[in-house]
Order: C-alpha cells, then sequence, then structure tokens
C-alpha cells in the first residue's frame, strides 16, 4: 500500500478543503473518462477514502438528527404520526 498522501501530493496535516482539492486535481488526472489509467484513479479514489474517513464505515448521521438531536426528532415523528391518524388526508 502507498502512502496516500503522497498519492494526493498533498501534507499529512492537511485539512479537509486542501484534501477535497487535492483529490479533485488527481481525480482530473486520472480519471479514464479523460484517458487516465483506471488502476491509478483506483489508487486515488483508495487514498482520498482512507484520508476522508469514508473507507471505515463510519457514517455521519442525518442533518435533521445532528440539528434536533434524537429526543427532539423523535418527538416531532410521533407528533407528526399522531396528527394522521387523527386527520387523514382524504383524496
Amino acid at each position: 500500500m502507498s502512502d496516500p498522501h503522497r498519492v494526493l501530493g498533498i501534507r499529512p496535516g492537511a485539512g479537509p478543503a486542501e484534501l477535497r482539492r487535492a483529490w479533485h486535481r488527481r481525480a482530473l488526472e486520472t480519471h479514464p473518462d479523460r484517458g487516465g489509467d483506471p488502476a491509478a484513479f483506483a489508487v486515488v479514489l483508495d487514498a482520498f477514502r482512507r484520508l476522508s474517513g469514508q473507507g471505515t464505515g463510519h457514517r455521519s448521521p442525518p442533518v435533521l438528527v445532528r440539528r434536533l438531536g434524537p429526543p427532539a426528532l423523535a418527538l416531532r415523528w410521533w407528533r407528526r404520526r399522531v396528527d394522521r391518524v387523527r386527520h387523514p388526508r382524504v383524496v
């Protein structure tokens, strides 16, 4: 395995914006639709996923869960469900 920082051409302490810029630049250079090598593109994609945390299986929660929190979101869902039961739509 090669070093993902070296593959993308960034320093080890690079921030998310710098990581995205480097990914975009390298993806344009190596993408098969632009005449690049598919194997090289796979290496670049793997490096980006390893550095951005996408390949770990960890997903961030949806926006409403982050904004409201799980208890408030559950209460909101319950109230809407009760309203639908009490006042169903008649088409």
